[in-house]
């Protein structure tokens, strides 16, 4: 009989552990969720973990690009894109076990630092404005919960220039627009972390090719009546490689939490909240 109430004693009590790290764990996922969503915006990779054949998601993804360095070569030397915030809605869709295909709609704005051949630099800054991409990823996993997968995308945006800051020459004339293309493709390894039936992390780093360029339909001029036509630039991405980083977390069996870094071609921050049906 001692025996039995010592065993029922000891199921209690691992029982009330499992509760306990089930609502520590939670508690970390909501506090990521609510300070990520606090100050960071960007768009990464599509959902990492398979979703499953024909199985469909939708969610909301903020995107913060901090810096990205830019290069020309006629009016305009260099620069940088200030900062970028954008928002989007993101649908998935799992096509076979290993495979996802996505789209991301929303909208976004930017400032721009250019570095003028003259010695002058302004700040340009385009409001709001559609975004949009769609892309594919796979992810075969191995039987030692490491996975390798590759994630392809395009992303294009466009906005309106609404004002310059900075030096006052050159001066901006046509409030015309910018036009963004990007293609990434990304190679990535990820590890899969069961915490229990009810959470699954997944981290994952790779690296990722970047083909971005800026077409722009604004016109500028100096004190002179010289034009400078920024759309013949060229501006494209100071470097096309660099390297990602982050986690996804699945828990309440539909929703997840994803967060990724990107740096060297640019500094941005990503973070999603999905819900998987």
């Amino acid at each position: 009989m001692i025996k039995y109430i010592a065993e029922g004693f000891v199921l209690r009590q691992n029982r009330q552990k499992g509760r306990t790290m089930k609502k520590k764990v939670m508690a970390v996922v909501v506090l990521l969720v609510l300070i990520c969503f606090s100050f960071s915006y960007a768009a990464g990779l599509g959902p990492i973990r398979p979703l499953g054949n024909k199985k469909v998601c939708i969610g909301f993804e903020n995107d913060y690009v901090f810096s990205r360095p830019i290069k020309a070569k006629v009016d305009v030397l260099g620069g940088k894109i200030k900062e970028s915030n954008n928002n989007f809605l993101l649908l998935g869709l799992g096509l076979t076990k290993y495979f996802n295909i996505y789209t991301r709609l929303g909208a976004g704005n930017l400032t721009e630092q250019l570095e003028w051949s003259g010695g002058s630099d302004q700040a340009i800054q385009y409001q709001y404005g559609f975004k949009w991409a769609v892309g594919a990823n796979g992810l075969y996993k191995f039987k030692n919960n490491l996975g390798i997968g590759f994630d392809a995308q395009f992303n294009m945006s466009s906005n309106r220039a609404k004002s310059v800051s900075g030096t006052s020459n050159p001066v901006l004339e046509v409030k015309g627009p910018v036009n963004i293309y990007e293609t990434q493709l990304s190679p990535y390894i990820t590890y899969d972390l069961n915490i229990n039936k009810d959470v699954k992390v997944m981290p994952y780093i790779g690296g990722y090719y970047s083909f971005y360029r800026i077409h722009k339909g604004i016109d500028l001029s100096d004190q002179e009546g010289g034009g400078y036509w920024t759309y013949d630039e060229k501006i494209r991405g100071n470097q096309n490689l660099g390297v990602l980083g982050g986690f996804e977390v699945a828990f309440l069996k539909h929703l997840i939490f994803k967060i990724e870094g990107r740096f060297l071609a640019e500094t941005a921050v990503s973070t999603s909240l999905i819900y998987k049906f």
